[in-house]
């Protein structure tokens, strides 16, 4: 066979998980670091799949731990990124680097995070990830878990971060907070869980929006109700004057502006405010005295006249 062949022979070998495949390569001399065309290893391959048995053959045969692949990813960082705990735990045994960041700078740990893999971020923990490792834009582990999770898997992610001490108002480079980005997107159950693990429930942006004032821009109703019996400051406008109550009301979230008025003052006091109770549709049109600053609709009927 020439080089190429052999090299894709092994390759392919790992990725199927056949022992007795990867060691009849091996025997027959194929490189154990041999590359493919976008720089990737036979261990990448087996860490990939989660071939835990394949992985710890190849690293046997002295198989470089730390080789990236085209976008800086090692075979930990793959791992990691596919929730593969036990190709993980192979890597780390042999001496993989924990911190050894993507091009993008993005760690292992960040990657498992991402995902929601709360086994694998324990691991990684375990073996002393730094917890508090930023990207370029200042994300964490804990804030791109709480951006990008995926709802119903992160909140494992999480709690496994702030049991390890992750800074829990550390912010990006805009001072967004780890609360502020589960708010946005609606993970209830990772706001309850930073809440309770006494997250700043009105810290601002410099545009002055707080955590309510995102989640009610956005419509995350369970959010919403997470942060108001958490005590959020439901007055509390950003730099244009603009309240929570203002931003779901602009945005047409009715159940959002449903479960503000109980508590919004503005609503009755504020005179730059006027509810006007004309269905439009069969809602009821809000608008302010001042006129073109901002107009919604809402499906709750006013609660006093112009």
């Amino acid at each position: 066979m020439e080089n190429g062949e052999e090299m894709q022979t092994l390759i392919k070998a790992a990725r199927s998980g056949s022992v007795q495949s990867v060691k009849q390569a091996l025997e027959f001399g194929i490189d154990v670091d041999a590359l493919s065309s976008d720089h990737w290893t036979a261990l990448m391959a087996a860490s990939e799949e989660g071939h835990t048995d394949v992985v710890e053959l190849l690293l046997a045969n002295q198989a470089n731990v730390d080789t990236k692949d085209l976008d800086g990813a090692t075979a930990l960082y793959i791992a990691c990124y596919y929730g593969q705990v036990g190709a993980a735990r192979a890597l780390l045994a042999s001496g993989a680097a924990i911190e050894m960041a993507d091009d993008q700078g993005f760690t292992a740990l960040m990657s498992a995070s991402e995902k929601g893999y709360a086994d694998v971020v324990e691991l990684l923990l375990a073996n002393n990830a730094n917890v508090d490792t930023q990207l370029p834009n200042g994300d964490t582990a804990l804030n791109i878990a709480c951006w990008y999770g995926q709802v119903g898997a992160v909140v494992g992610a999480v709690r496994a971060l702030l049991a390890s001490g992750a800074a829990i108002e550390l912010a990006d480079d805009q001072g967004i907070t780890p609360l502020m980005s589960a708010s946005l997107k609606g993970h209830t159950d990772v706001v309850e869980l930073l809440l309770a693990n006494k997250a700043s429930v009105n810290t601002q942006l410099p545009n002055g929006a707080t955590a309510l004032k995102v989640a009610c821009e956005h419509g995350q109703v369970g959010a919403v109700r997470a942060l108001l019996a958490s005590g959020a400051a439901i007055e509390l406008a950003d730099d244009r004057g603009v309240t929570p109550l203002m931003s779901a009301s602009k945005n047409g979230h009715t159940d959002v502006v449903k479960l503000l008025l109980p508590n919004a003052r503005q609503a009755a006091q504020d005179p730059s405010m006027c509810l006007i109770s004309q269905p439009t549709g069969g809602m009821t049109e809000v608008k302010p005295t001042q006129p073109n600053r901002w107009d919604a609709t809402w499906g709750e009927a006013a609660t006093r006249d112009c």
